[in-house]
């Protein structure tokens, strides 16, 4: 005996009509383009994204949050929750939003709630960031170590780490170097997510970082090396090391000129001043 088979469909009309989705896609897309212009092919592209996102108002709540549209995303994500209740990312995107707007109560009820579907990262973060805003000089280090316990790979569980290790003296310096270190090679895998503003910022912080700790512990080559990588990887913010210039001279007081230590010195510094003069101008 032969399966069923439905006798009003077609061999190939499966291929048939993907191909249909996809030509009228490129098709929209270069109107898009004709008519419109690059903006008009990004909202096209973003229309089409929601079309196929499994939770079409996560995603779209995920958008609005960018340009800063905090009601209508809380909106997408109320939405978002009622496709998924049990998914502990859609509280999370709820929750940052409602305490951004000050529903502190219904923001750390999602949180608890995520938590409660599934120990996770982002979480909290979440609410560290809300312990900072809400007590003065509380950096949320339980909810950071409790988040990096979870996933010691987790670039910004160790970005918000590397923040509470920065209020702490000396004596951490060893620890700190470290966690720097790890970050900067995470993060060539996260800066793929990130504008590029915030990647020309986060290559200055953890290079920059990682290079003040390094002179507390008179690692100066290392230190010199970290510098350079804020120009050589081209951060836009590498025009701020023009404040420590001073600094940078008054260690090379310590050093033979003909060290590689103070060699390397000089030529940073005139790599700094070059971009000051630009900045100045």
């Amino acid at each position: 005996m032969s399966m069923y088979t439905n006798p009003t469909r077609t061999p190939g009309a499966g291929s048939k009509f993907i191909q249909y989705v996809v030509t009228s896609v490129v098709a929209l897309v270069i109107a898009g383009y004709f008519f419109g212009g690059l903006e008009t092919v990004l909202k096209v592209a973003t229309s089409v994204r929601y079309m196929f996102a499994h939770n079409p108002a996560l995603e779209q709540g995920k958008r609005l949050v960018q340009v800063g549209d905090w009601n209508g995303a809380l909106v997408a994500f109320n939405k978002a929750v009622e496709r998924e209740p049990d998914n502990p990312a859609v509280y999370n995107e709820r929750a940052n939003v409602e305490l951004v707007l000050g529903q502190e109560t219904a923001g750390l009820k999602d949180l608890e709630t995520s938590l409660r579907l599934k120990q996770n990262v982002d979480a909290y973060l979440i609410h560290a960031n809300y312990i900072r805003y809400k007590r003065s000089g509380d950096l949320g280090e339980a909810d950071v170590k409790q988040a990096l316990a979870l996933d010691p790979n987790s670039f910004n569980a160790i970005s918000a780490f590397i923040a509470w290790f920065q209020q702490e003296g000396p004596e951490y310096d060893e620890e700190t170097i470290k966690l720097y270190s790890h970050a900067i090679e995470l993060f060539p895998q996260v800066r793929k997510t990130m504008s590029k503003a915030e990647v020309s910022d986060r290559i200055y912080s953890l290079h920059a970082g990682r290079a003040r700790r390094l002179l507390s512990q008179k690692r100066y080559q290392e230190a010199i090396a970290d510098y350079n990588a804020i120009f050589d990887q081209g951060s836009e913010d590498a025009y701020m090391l023009i404040m420590q210039v001073d600094e940078f001279k008054a260690i090379m007081t310590q050093l033979a000129p003909e060290s590689k230590e103070y060699q390397g010195f000089q030529n940073l510094i005139k790599r700094i001043e070059a971009t000051g003069a630009q900045v100045v101008r």
